[in-house]
């Protein structure tokens, strides 16, 4: 392991408070040769970290005799917070991940995208291009493109989430400053808020049908919906409070038996359809009416569409990120996850939705 003398944004000062912003050239300056196995005693010389904080605008705190430790060839890890626990701008959601909190592989990296992939709004994203006017692979090319490019901003916000173990609003501060950062964390919050509130109601409609579908009484039950809305937000509520050690658990576990439910389903689609063939030539029977339309004209704004899906948390991969054990695991398992997995499941939404049509008729998806 490899020692740097990284001043840790922690350590230097503005005017008002302790800024936590990942450090640039003391995070490079080796301490300890990368063969060496001993660990050295040395402490981050203060003349050297104030001179820093000079040419930062800053200065140094009193007390913070920091330093950070090389996880790996691009990853650092904080060695202490002493002396900062008491800022107002650190706290243990905001600090670094240490070593020991990067539990985050390749395969659960892939397992995150997976499951929050696979959804009834993917489900109807390919429906609502052909919807349009596009035919069925002109839809699914434009999700694996809409997908692919977003994926650029994605691992490009990912890697310092890795590098530094930094969570999305403290990398804000590095461009944004220590007020101004509250800025775009808020804004993502309140958009997050309400895609949390669209997942939690389809959720909460999902168990409502399958409880009414196991007992017929439930739909007299003042409420039901609501109800049912506020289990599924208690159930997610639940995990999200025992930490991101439960969600990656959880999606680890979820993401394969999605895939399997999503290959049966699939399965059945082309059963109940009569064959792959009829089901992809049935699709045209999605369009309640005509179009006229080309294909260019739709483009554009279909291929926004598709990049927008997940532009917010292009922004706030870090979140997640920030517990990766390495780049290669951040980058390969979103590479994976994300764009072949959305214009998968949109397909056999597309054929789930046609093979229905065929057999139960327009009315059976009005």
């Amino acid at each position: 392991m490899q020692r740097v003398g990284a001043v840790s944004g922690l350590l230097v000062e503005d005017e008002e408070d302790t800024a936590l912003v990942p450090p640039s050239d003391m995070a490079t300056q080796p301490l300890l040769s990368p063969d060496s196995d001993t660990k050295s005693n040395y402490n981050t010389d203060a003349s050297s970290m104030s001179a820093w904080a000079r040419q930062s605008g800053g200065s140094v705190a009193a007390g913070h005799p920091h330093e950070a430790w090389v996880v790996s060839e691009s990853t650092y890890e904080l060695d202490s917070t002493q002396g900062i626990e008491h800022s107002k701008l650190w706290n243990a959601d905001l600090a670094p991940t240490t070593k020991a909190q990067r539990t985050w592989n390749t395969y659960h990296i892939a397992s995150l995208w997976i499951s929050m992939v696979v959804v009834i709004t993917t489900y109807t994203l390919g429906g609502s291009f052909i919807a349009q006017g596009m035919t069925w692979w002109q839809a699914m090319l434009t999700i694996l493109l809409g997908n692919t490019i977003v994926l650029i901003p994605l691992m490009l916000n990912a890697h310092a989430g890795t590098r530094y173990g930094v969570s999305f609003p403290v990398l804000c501060r590095s461009s944004f400053g220590i007020s101004g950062a509250h800025v775009p964390a808020i804004a993502r919050t309140i958009v997050l808020a309400g895609w949390f509130g669209i997942q939690t109601w389809i959720g909460g409609e999902a168990l409502d049908v399958l409880v009414t579908t196991i007992w017929s009484g439930w739909s007299s039950v003042t409420g039901h919906e609501f109800i049912m809305f506020g289990l599924f937000w208690a159930i997610q509520v639940v995990i999200i409070l025992r930490g991101v050690e439960s969600i990656r658990v959880l999606e680890s576990v979820a993401a394969p038996l999605l895939l399997i439910a999503s290959a049966l389903l699939l399965g059945w689609a082309v059963h109940a359809g009569g064959g792959f063939t009829r089901v992809l030539s049935s699709v045209e029977l999605l369009r309640e009416q005509p179009s006229n339309a080309s294909f260019w004209t739709l483009f554009p704004s279909s291929l926004a569409a598709a990049c927008s899906y997940w532009a917010t948390l292009a922004l706030g991969i870090s979140d997640f990120t920030r517990y990766a054990e390495s780049q290669r695991a951040q980058m390969v398992g979103q590479a994976i996850g994300l764009p072949l997995t959305m214009a998968a499941f949109s397909f056999i939404g597309v054929a789930t939705t046609a093979a229905t049509v065929v057999r139960h008729g327009h009315d059976s998806i009005t």
